[in-house]
Formats: structure tokens, sequence, C-alpha cells
């Protein structure tokens, strides 16, 4: 049901909201009804019966009856409502039943009766899901100033409750879980902004490469005599003087406005599950009393339930909503993701393009057993670990380039590596107040060569080109760095390379990420003066314990590609000349080993177009009519060498343990 009623716009016609700079306010507006508001209902039933025979001996032998059947009920709601022309709201809903029936086959009147009852109660819900999202278009672009402005904000949030076993053997409950989404974005048209300036929009509406205006040389008379002609000479030079400063100061006015979008978003991400809900649901996943799971719970929230802001399973508990049983094996899980993407386009120069990318992930994810301690008579929680995983841009571009020794398979990046460790361990040392001093193996004490917070910025400030004395000591750095793809389509426009070719486009790629994948919590680790290092808490070498223990540290990158020429000619034929080159270094904490993968290929290509190709074998099919289609063909050739490098630190020595060379033709 769509019905239709008109918003309430009540400034709409006041005089004194005439005004542009209160148009946020006269376009102000509320939807008294839904937008949309739907159901549905499915009841799909199915049953059968088996009976088998045996008919080996004399007399045949029957097995007892076999039923199968399902009676199933499925209704979904929907409901969309505009509350404003920036604020949507939408709801869905799903509810899934089972209609119980007696067992074996419904031939009594009794039985028909207890199906025609559970039929009319709606069924026994065995899941429920609701999904809920609230949209808000932040209305600032109203405002002229900033008009250039475009956020969004919008959170999503969902519910679920599915049933444990059917009575009477739900004794382990049910389980209930929700998730709340959070996603904000902000645009930015930094070419509006720049059109506030009417000098910044007269040099944004001119086409590229389009000359600033001139005097002809028809305007001035022709000189009589000799003095007329240094007159004109002189006029002549000063009208290119000004010329020549007006596209100095346009081409420095261009480069300045050379960031033509910026866009940004972050998301968080929650989720919750929890088992041994004692509840059954009746509408909108409330139990028949209105109270459980709570309202909170219910549309997304995570933590800070009740007075106390208890941690949802103590709400439970509390409420008395788990069942007292030690059978649930399955534990409560409690997840967040937090997703930060910058993106940019720039426009420094005609013709060329540069786009640039910049991330952040991280997830954690928390799970504890929840188990009735009968002789306590209280709920106990066991088990807490804590895992995750990290991964943000970098830049390693400063040390894409340096060459292994061909000999021995030496680097001089691990060897930097190697020589960080030291400056590292001073950094922690001299800020921790545990650790007492510097030991004669020139690492601080709590700080050896091996420790995880020792290794792990040594590693990235060696790959990434930067000075340990001066690098991050966070194994989550906050700010991701930018990534490049940079495309030039400004060649055709020189002459001689336009009489051969319709468009060439020149291309470079850059990605680089620094990743942490599968950490877990050290459940020996203690910090509770809060100062971010260990309290004192050592691991068997001596060293402090670290919060988290993480198994590999990698960094990526690719070139792809590096450079590359797609060229179109004036004959219809394409070709193409790429050239690639990646590298991965995955460095294990266990044993201070690291391995690294580096590639390089070059992808060589041509291809060519028929146009209208005539397709004769359809003239039957068309009857008589011979249709025509273009007929693209192409041919790629590419070579590729792989190569896998072991170093380890401890022993010293660099192993050269697999390569390979590809050569590979594909063609379409």
């Amino acid at each position: 049901y769509s019905p239709k009623a008109k918003p309430f716009k009540p400034f709409e016609k006041s005089k004194w909201a005439k005004s542009k700079w209160l148009t946020i306010i006269r376009e102000f507006n509320l939807s008294p009804m839904p937008t949309m508001l739907g159901f549905s209902s499915d009841l799909n039933r199915q049953y059968g019966e088996t009976k088998n025979r045996n008919i080996t001996g004399y007399s045949d032998v029957f097995t007892p009856t076999y039923f199968n059947k399902t009676f199933v009920w499925t209704r979904s709601y929907d409901m969309r409502w505009d509350l404003t022309k920036n604020i949507k709201l939408d709801f869905s809903a799903d509810n899934l039943g089972n209609v119980l029936e007696p067992m074996g086959k419904i031939d009594t009147e009794e039985e028909k009766d207890t199906v025609w009852t559970n039929l009319k109660g709606l069924g026994t819900t065995t899941n429920y899901h609701h999904i809920s999202n609230l949209t808000y278009n932040i209305p600032i672009n109203k405002i002229p100033l900033f008009n250039w402005i475009t956020p969004t904000v919008r959170y999503s949030s969902g519910f679920t409750w599915m049933r444990g076993l059917m009575p009477p053997f739900d004794t382990l409950g049910n389980t209930v879980g929700n998730n709340a989404k959070w996603d904000y974005t902000l645009q930015l048209n930094m070419t509006t902004m720049y059109n506030h300036s009417k000098y910044l929009k007269k040099i944004n509406s001119k086409k590229p490469g389009q000359q600033p205006p001139v005097v002809k040389s028809s305007v001035f008379k022709k000189p009589q005599n000799a003095q007329d002609s240094l007159l004109a000479q002189q006029r002549k030079d000063s009208l290119d003087k000004a010329n020549n400063q007006y596209q100095i100061v346009e081409y420095l006015a261009r480069l300045l406005m050379s960031v033509r979008t910026v866009t940004g978003s972050y998301s968080v991400n929650s989720t919750m599950a929890l088992p041994g809900y004692n509840r059954n649901t009746q509408m909108l996943g409330f139990d028949k009393n209105f109270q459980g799971p709570g309202v909170g719970f219910l549309f997304g929230q995570q933590d800070h339930f009740g007075d106390g802001n208890a941690s949802y399973p103590q709400y439970a508990i509390e409420n008395g909503w788990l069942v007292q049983t030690q059978s649930i094996y399955t534990p409560f899980t409690q997840g967040t993701s937090k997703n930060l993407t910058l993106r940019s386009t720039l426009e420094p120069f005609p013709d060329v393009k540069i786009e640039l990318t910049a991330n952040r992930t991280m997830s954690l994810n928390n799970s504890q057993f929840i188990h009735w301690n009968p002789t306590s008579e209280s709920f106990d929680s066991l088990s807490h670990t804590q895992t995750g995983a990290f991964s943000m841009s970098i830049i390693a571009w400063p040390t894409s380039f340096i060459k292994d020794n061909k000999i021995d398979h030496t680097s001089a990046t691990f060897i930097q590596f190697m020589n960080n460790r030291a400056v590292i361990s001073k950094r922690l040392g001299d800020a921790n107040p545990n650790s007492t001093s510097q030991l004669p193996t020139g690492f601080y004490d709590g700080y050896s060569n091996v420790q995880q917070d020792v290794i792990i910025p040594a590693f990235i400030a060696a790959y990434t080109g930067k000075n340990a004395e001066s690098t991050s000591l966070a194994l989550f750095p906050s700010i991701p760095m930018p990534n490049w793809s940079i495309t030039y389509n400004g060649l055709t426009k020189y002459a001689p390379i336009k009489k051969k070719f319709k468009t060439i486009a020149v291309k470079h790629t850059y990605r680089s990420t620094y990743a942490l994948s599968g950490f877990l919590t050290n459940l020996d680790f203690a910090d509770l003066d809060h100062d971010g290092f260990s309290d004192n808490l050592r691991n068997v070498s001596g060293d402090f314990q670290s919060q988290y223990q993480i198994g590999f540290v990698q960094v990526s990158e690719q070139f792809s590609p590096f450079i590359s020429f797609d060229m179109v000619w004036n004959n219809s034929l394409s070709t193409k000349v790429e050239y690639k080159k990646d590298r991965t270094m995955s460095l294990s904490l266990a044993n201070t080993q690291l391995t690294e993968i580096s590639g390089r290929e070059l992808v060589v290509g041509a291809g060519y177009r028929i146009p209208k190709l005539p397709l004769k074998f359809m003239k039957k099919i068309m009857k008589g009519k011979i249709p025509t289609s273009d007929l693209n063909m192409r041919c790629n050739v590419s070579y590729r060498n792989n190569q896998t490098v072991i170093r380890k630190s401890v022993e010293d020595i660099n192993v050269l343990t697999a390569g390979q060379n590809i050569f590979s033709l594909k063609t379409s």
C-alpha cells in the first residue's frame, strides 16, 4: 500500500524565508504517513508417506509407515517512511514459523482441530529477523556558502531470534543476536567551492588548452612611417607580455585548484550473539510482556544496558532471561569492525588525472562462555578471548627498487631492519619505567632483538624507508598513507602523434598494504596503571609481555602497472605495452624469519576491430536481412618472473628457495 500524501511544508510560502540563505528553512518538510506499507504471507505444506515392503521371503513384511511432513508459515512485513526529504526510514521483518501437527496421519477430528488451533495461533515461531535503516542527508549544501559539501549519516540495525529445540526438549534456550552499523560519508566538490570566486570560475569554465583572449593585429593601423612601426611593435610586445603573464597566473591557479573531489567514508559495524535466552518472541522481537530482550537490543544497542551500564550478558542475567544449565557449549560473541576510506581526484595539468586512495580497517572479535554454576547459584564468565585483524595502506616506494646481492641474495633493506631493532629497543626502554638499563647485547632490559614490540616497528620502518628514530611505535597506526593511480591522455595533442593514433593512454598505479592477521589477546598481559606498558610481567626470555600475540606481519606492494601504454591507431589497430612489479614480505614473529616473494611481468598485446561485419549465416534467421556487428580481436603475450627468498635473522642467512618463469598467451 503506497498512500499519496503531500508533505507538510510550514515555511514554503513565508515571505521572510525567500532569501537563498534561508532555503534550508523554506524547504523544511514533514511527511504525515509512511510512503509504503507491505505485507506478504506464504503457507507451504508438504506431506509424504513411505512404507517399505520386504519381498525376499514367502510372505510380504511391511515396515511401519514413515511420515515426512512440514507445515511452514512465512510472514514478511515492510515499511518505508520518508519522514522528511532528507530523513528516510525503512523497516522490514520476516517471521518463519511451523504449524505443529500431531504425529502420523491426520485422520481424526481431534487431530484436525489441533492443526486448526495451531494455525489460528499463527504457528510456532522458529526464526524471527528484522532490519531497520535510518538515513539522514544533512542539508548543509542548501546554504550557498557550503553548497560544495554533501554529508550523509546512515544507521542500520538488525535483530535475530532463533529457536533452540521444540518443547519439551527446549532446555538449552534460544539464541538472540543483533547488529548495528554507523556509516558516515562526506563528499566535497572542490570545483563548486572554487567557483565561489568569479576569477576562478572564469578559469574553470575555459576548455583545457584554450588560450586567453588576445587582440588581433587588425585593430592596429597600418604604420605610415618608422615612428608608427616602433609604436606598433611596442604595443605588440606589451600585449605578448600581458598574455604570457596571464597564462602563468592561470596555470598557477589551475595548479592550486588541482584537487577536484574529495570523498571520505567511515563505518563502524558491531555484532552480538547470545545463546541460552529463555524467552520467546511475540511482536517485533519482544516477549509476551514486552520486556525482553529490551528496546535497545532490538535496534542494535551493543553495551551500557540498564541503570548500571552493564554488558548485555550481565543485563540478561539480572533480568532472568538466561536458562540455568551447564549444557550450553556455544560462546557469547561480540565483534566490532571499523573501516576508513579516503579518496580524492586531482587534475593538476590538462589531460592528467590522479586518483588518491587511503584505507584503514580493523576488526576485533570477543568470545566467552556464560555458564551456570549450581554451587554458587550464579553465572560465570569463562574463557574470554579476543581475536582481530588489521590492515592499512602505506607507502613502501623508497625500498621498492633496492636490488638484492646476486651472489648471496643479501638485502640492504633486511640489514637495515636488523639494525633498526636496537634503535627501537632503546626508544621503548627509555619510555617504559619498568625497563632498568641497557644490556651487554646492546638491547634494553625487556626489549630484546626478538621482542614483538621491537620487531614490528623496526620492520615497518625499514621497508617503508623511514628513520627508526622517529617512526611510530604503534602496532596499529591511526593515519593511512595514500596510494595512487595516474593517467595521462594528452599525447595525441601533438601533431606527429595525432597523425597515427586516435588515443594513447599512459597509466601508472601503486598499491601497498600493511597487515596483521589473526592476532590474539595475550592473557598474561596486564596494564593496571594504564601507561601502555606491561606491569613488569615477562615471558620466559625475560622480555615484557605484549598486549597481543601476533603470528605474522605482512607488507605487500603492487605496481599494477608500473607503466602502461594503451594505444588505438587510426586504422582501428590497438596495441598495448605494460610492465608490472610486485612484492610481498611476510615476517614470522615466532622465529623472526622473513619470506619475500617478488615478481615482474611484461605484457605486450595487440587487437583489431572490424566495424559492421556482415553476419551472413544469420540471413535465414533474420528473414533475408543480414545483421552487422563489430568484431573485436585481441591477443596478449606475457612473460612473468617470480622468486622467493627466505631471510633468517638468527642464522643470518638468505636462501633463494623458489622461482619460476611463466610465458602465457591469451586471445579473445
